[in-house]
Order: structure tokens, then C-alpha cells, then sequence
């Protein structure tokens, strides 16, 4: 953590985090960051912004807040997409853990944190791990709150039955229950 925070990052212009430092920037001015695609040409890559919103304005409340210049700015993100990181590596070792598999849980977390891909998106500054991060705390959260909730065998039997998922609160509670209970027991 200590030689990622004191190395130097890579040249970051061309990069996607350069470019959400650049809608953060144009929303500070006034523009719309997404306006550029309806004028632009979709055959050539013009870095148009293809992020939620949230970032973006998080980019630029950081900028409002003192965080003008690219470095300065790269500088404060990199701590963030870190502890981001490695709030993703706790989660998948409380998960485990939870299950009395400690060790698995410490093997899955030091997996998480030094493998190829997660070690490619930090030497990026990439900021993927803010979305990977709110998942992996609410679908627990999600299966504990609905593990009690009544959902008719029958109903969900029959959405299974016909491959119609469409009914979002039927999956959703399905999935819960069937995620709290363990695959063998089923509903």
C-alpha cells in the first residue's frame, strides 16, 4: 500500500480517470458531460463520457473543493480507489469468515488484492472499485432483509417455469431466499 501510494503513477492522459477528470471540469463550466455524443461521431473514440453520473460529479465537487490541477486531483483519488480496493478484499474475508472459513477468506482476500486484474486497474488509477465496492454491501444486507419475507412457491415455481424473470421484486426475493437459505435447501 505504502509503494502504491509513493510511486509515481504512469502517464494518466489518454486514461479513462484523465478523461472523468476532464467531465468533472466541464461540468464546473456549466456542460452537460454527455452532450458531446449526441453532436459527435460514434465511429471514432472521442473519449465521450460513459460513466453513471456519480463520479463525474464527484469529480467535480472535488475540484470545487481545491483539487484543480490533474496531479493534485489524481493524487487524492488514488488513496481513495485503494481503500476502496481493499474494502472490497475485507468484504470477501468477512463473507467467508462468516462461514467459519478463515483461512479461505484471508487466501480470497490476498487473491483479490494481488491479482492481475486488480493490480492492472491500481497502476491505472481505474475506478472500478467504487462500483465493485456497493454491490458486495448491499446484496447482504439485500438477502438479510428478505430472508423472512414470504414468497409463494408457486409463483416464483411458475416464473421459473415459463423463464419470465421480468417481475423484479419475485426474482429479487427468490434470489435472496435462495442465497440465505444455501443451494441444497432450496425455498
Amino acid at each position: 500500500m505504502v509503494v502504491y501510494l509513493t510511486v509515481a503513477p504512469q502517464d494518466m492522459e489518454g486514461q479513462d480517470v484523465y478523461y472523468s477528470w476532464v467531465e468533472g471540469k466541464r461540468i464546473l463550466s456549466g456542460e452537460n458531460p454527455y452532450a458531446r455524443v449526441l453532436s459527435g461521431d460514434m465511429a471514432e473514440n472521442q473519449k465521450y463520457a460513459t460513466y453513471f453520473p456519480a463520479f463525474y460529479w464527484l469529480s467535480a465537487l472535488s475540484q470545487r473543493l481545491g483539487l484543480r490541477d490533474f496531479p493534485a486531483w489524481m493524487a487524492f483519488w488514488r488513496v481513495i480507489f485503494l481503500g476502496f480496493d481493499i474494502g472490497v478484499a475485507a468484504l470477501i474475508f468477512v463473507a467467508l469468515d462468516r462461514y467459519r472459513s478463515t483461512l479461505i477468506g484471508i487466501l480470497a482476500a490476498l487473491f483479490w488484492l494481488f491479482n492481475r486484474w486488480t493490480l492492472d486497474l491500481l497502476s491505472i488509477a481505474d475506478l472500478d472499485f467504487l462500483p465493485l465496492f456497493f454491490p458486495c454491501v448491499v446484496a447482504p444486507a439485500l438477502t438479510q432483509a428478505t430472508a423472512n419475507l414470504p414468497v409463494p412457491a408457486e409463483s416464483v415455481a411458475r416464473h421459473q417455469a415459463n423463464g419470465d424473470l421480468s417481475d423484479p421484486l419475485i426474482f429479487a426475493v427468490g434470489v435472496a431466499k435462495f442465497g440465505s437459505r444455501g443451494a441444497s435447501s432450496g425455498f
